[in-house]
This record gives C-alpha cells, sequence and structure tokens, in this order.
C-alpha cells in the first residue's frame, strides 16, 4: 500500500524509491508485533523473501507474491483446517460456532470514555444517571440527547488495555488521564492496565 503511493501518478521522471525498516519502540521491541503477536508466520516469511534480495523491481512484485503465498500454504495449520472441514461434513455446529479466518482476540476493543475535563466529567455522569433510568422510552430519549457530546470523549482501545473485560463503556478519570492519554498524540500504549473507577454496561 505505501509503495503504491510513491510516484503513483507518474509526475516524476525517475522511478520511486520505497525503503523499507524494522522500526522498534523504546523497550527495544518491534512495533509491528503489537499488531501481528509474537511470531507472526506472515512477517516471518515476508522477511525470508527480502532476506536475499538488497532491491526488488517492480517487474520482480510478481514473483515474490506468488514465493509469498506459496510459502503461506505451507505453513498453515493442516490438522486445524481438516478438523473444520470434517466439522462442516458431519453437521457439528458448535466446532464451526468456533471457526475464525483470524484470531481477532488480540484486535478486541472497547470503548473508553476519556474525561478529560470537568465538562466531560459532567456529560459522564449524566451518562451514568441515563444508565439507571428504569422507564426504556425515557432512558432512550434522555441518551439519545447526549449521544453527540458524550462520543466526542470516546475513543476505542485494544482490550488488553483495561482491566475489566465487561461489556460496555469504560471510563478513564480526569485524575488518570495525564497517564494514559495526551491531547495531541492521543491514547498512549501501556504495559500496565488502565485501572478505571467503573464501567457502565448501557
Amino acid at each position: 500500500q505505501a509503495a503504491g503511493r510513491c510516484n503513483r501518478h507518474g509526475f516524476k521522471s525517475q522511478k520511486g524509491k520505497v525503503r523499507i525498516f524494522k522500526i522498534t519502540d523504546e523497550q527495544g521491541r518491534l512495533y509491528y508485533k503489537r499488531i501481528y503477536g509474537d511470531n507472526p508466520l506472515g512477517m516471518i516469511l515476508t522477511k525470508s523473501i527480502y532476506k536475499n534480495r538488497d532491491e526488488i523491481e517492480e517487474k520482480d512484485f510478481l514473483e515474490c507474491i506468488s514465493e509469498y503465498y506459496t510459502l503461506i500454504q505451507e505453513g498453515l495449520e493442516h490438522p486445524s483446517s481438516d478438523h473444520f472441514i470434517q466439522s462442516v461434513q458431519s453437521l457439528h455446529y458448535p466446532d464451526i460456532g468456533r471457526f475464525t479466518l483470524i484470531d481477532d482476540s488480540r484486535y478486541y476493543q472497547v470503548d473508553l470514555f476519556i474525561a478529560v475535563d470537568s465538562t466531560a466529567e459532567s456529560i459522564w455522569q449524566r451518562f451514568c444517571d441515563i444508565s439507571v433510568m428504569a422507564d426504556p422510552l425515557e432512558k432512550h430519549h434522555a441518551l439519545y440527547g447526549i449521544k453527540k457530546d458524550l462520543y466526542r470523549y470516546i475513543i476505542s482501545v485494544p482490550c488488553q488495555n483495561v482491566k475489566t473485560k465487561q461489556r460496555g463503556i469504560h471510563v478513564l478519570p480526569l485524575k488518570r488521564v495525564p497517564d494514559y492519554y495526551d491531547s495531541i498524540t492521543g491514547f498512549r500504549r501501556s504495559e500496565r492496565f488502565i485501572e478505571e473507577e467503573e464501567t457502565v454496561i448501557f
């Protein structure tokens, strides 16, 4: 995707050059591991393809892609896929229901309300009051009235950053905001759990 945006309109007379870097964080951990995990098959195979190539020209892309997918196919866990096929053939629905093409447990996100100031705190308190209303219709109308303001302060964060795994809207209280949120760069990923004071399940 990045290479496709290099001189994409052909305005420059020379061919565009794309350089590939492995970037690490302050602890020396590779950034891609935050997304793909510690030993992602795709990244391992990508590096193996580049290993003996200092430069790859556009005419070589098709060969690299073919090699990549051949290696991917060879590296797949066949016992797992065979088990799924057997479940389909025998109509064993529990196993079929558990099947996922991608393990998205690492990518699951939760909503986090950032109480950045007193205004945000007031909105959160109003939301908490609404969440315990007994009348469903009144509750719905009240939520609709604050929905726009409420979502101005909500971001999605990886579930591993939140200690409480309940579904609902989690809150980062004002006193803890500096530890996890920057008004310019946004959410600060950390190895520490966010210690929320409460979670509202609406």
